[in-house]
């Protein structure tokens, strides 16, 4: 059985998978914009236990799941902290004094992007549902001394660690060994059966099954049956992987 890095065969990119499952908490979006608010702005409530002291929400941030919101607006979260009988309170924005936390980001990455305002509907660069929440903090160097505040924005990253997705290539390789066309790839320059070269142009179904015959063999692949549709242009394929180290 062999086990590889996941590639995504239509788009050829490389699949990432979470490699951490962090504890949400519940997410909304106010339907109406709260009295004296700007109408230009999304609001939305992310509510948390009391159990979590107020300055550890504050040093720690929360983790927050929001599904796609294909609305072009900035927005201003506010944390809602319940008690256990269902009475809450907000936290306070410390620098702003009011319950609201404008939600800015640098999208692209700090080092040539300064951090802005982030509309709803571009959270999915960052992540398609999972966010950290994070009230971010500056330093500043006074009287010689480095001290560090709070600056009343909240920061949103991604809440997942992402690595390479690691599973059983099998198919997978017989996938791109037919995708791939000879001398595209630069470590076997002759490999690869190329399938493109059968779907658009003149070869015959018999070089095409000696050649995937050929090409399935020197990987140790033993093709059973191969069957094209010329009308989908879909290859089925009955291998036998057994021999596979």
């Amino acid at each position: 059985m062999r086990r590889d890095i996941e590639v995504h065969i239509n788009t050829e990119d490389i699949v990432l998978a979470a490699t951490n499952k962090p504890l949400m908490k519940a997410f909304r979006w106010l339907d109406d914009v709260p009295e004296g608010q700007l109408q230009s702005y999304l609001y939305g409530e992310v509510e948390v236990s009391t159990l979590i002291a107020e300055k550890v929400l504050l040093r720690d941030g929360v983790n927050v799941a929001i599904d796609y919101t294909p609305i072009y607006k900035p927005f201003m979260l506010r944390i809602k902290r319940v008690y256990d009988d269902g009475s809450f309170e907000y936290a306070v924005n410390p620098v702003l004094g009011s319950v609201w936390f404008p939600v800015k980001s640098a999208v692209y990455g700090e080092q040539n992007n300064p951090v802005e305002d982030i509309h709803a509907s571009e959270l999915i660069l960052i992540d398609e549902q999972f966010y950290y929440l994070y009230f971010e903090r500056v330093t500043e160097t006074i009287a010689g001394k480095s001290v560090t505040h709070l600056t009343g924005n909240l920061r949103i990253f991604s809440a997942c660690q992402m690595d390479f997705n690691i599973k059983r290539v099998d198919h997978q390789n017989g996938n791109l060994l037919l995708k791939c066309v000879p001398t595209n790839n630069y470590r076997y320059p002759l490999s690869g059966v190329g399938l493109i070269r059968w779907t658009n142009g003149d070869l015959s179904q018999s070089e095409l099954a000696a050649t995937i015959q050929s090409e399935f063999a020197d990987d140790k692949v033993i093709v059973k049956t191969a069957k094209f549709n010329n009308d989908t242009n879909q290859l089925a394929i009955d291998a036998n992987f057994d021999d596979l180290d």
